[in-house]
C-alpha cells in the first residue's frame, strides 16, 4: 500500500469517527454525561495521545537509523570506487576497459539507488550481479607483467569483492519498509 492511501484511509476513519460520535453523541444515558466520566474520557484520551506519540517517535527514529545506515554505506561504496579505480589506473592502461565498465555500472547503480536521475550514460538496465561478476572476471583475466601489477591486481580483486558486498547490503537495506506492525498500530 502506498503511504497516500494509508493517509486517506487514515483520515477517513478519523473523520467518520468524528461525525459518528457527533450523532451518538445525544443517545448517551445521562450516567455517561457526568464529570466523572467525562474525566475518565480525557486519561483514555491521553493515555492514547502519548502511546500514538512514542510510536511517531519510533518509526521517526527507525527511518532516521535507515537513512544514516544508508548515507554512510552510500559514502563507503564512493570512497571504494574512488580507491579501486586509482588502482586500475596504476595498473597501466590494459586496465582501461575496467575503468570504463566500472563507470558504467556506476551509473547503472545511481539509477538504481535513485530513479529519477540519470547517470552519464552507461548500461542501466543491466542485472547488477552480472555487472559484478563480469567486473570481477575481467579483473582475474588481466596478465600482470610484473610485480607491481600483480600486486595491484590482487588489490583490485579485493577491492572489487569489498565493493560489491556494500552494494549488496546497501540495496537490501534500502529495500527493508518500515515496521509494518508499528503502522497499523
Amino acid at each position: 500500500m502506498s503511504s497516500n492511501i494509508i493517509a486517506l484511509v487514515i483520515l477517513a476513519g478519523s473523520c467518520g469517527g468524528l461525525l459518528l460520535t457527533m450523532r451518538l453523541r445525544h443517545r448517551l444515558p445521562p450516567h455517561h454525561q457526568e464529570d466523572a466520566t467525562k474525566d475518565l474520557i480525557k486519561i483514555a484520551t491521553g493515555m492514547m495521545a502519548t502511546l500514538v506519540a512514542l510510536i511517531l517517535g519510533l518509526l521517526v527514529s527507525s527511518a532516521k537509523t535507515t537513512f544514516d545506515t544508508a548515507t554512510a554505506e552510500v559514502t563507503q561504496s564512493g570512497a571504494q570506487i574512488i580507491a579501486l579505480d586509482r588502482t586500475l589506473r596504476n595498473y597501466g592502461p590494459e586496465a582501461q576497459p575496467l575503468r570504463e565498465l566500472l563507470r558504467s555500472n556506476l551509473a547503472g547503480s545511481i539509477v538504481r539507488v535513485w530513479p529519477g536521475r540519470v547517470g552519464h550514460g552507461g548500461s542501466v538496465n543491466r542485472d547488477d550481479s552480472s555487472v559484478l561478476d563480469e567486473f570481477g572476471e575481467a579483473i582475474r583475466k588481466l596478465s600482470p607483467r610484473n610485480q607491481v601489477q600483480t600486486h595491484l591486481q590482487a588489490k583490485a580483486i579485493d577491492q572489487a569483492g569489498e565493493l560489491a558486498r556494500g552494494r549488496g547490503l546497501l540495496f537490501e537495506q534500502m529495500q527493508n519498509p518500515l515496521p509494518q506492525v508499528f503502522l497499523i498500530v
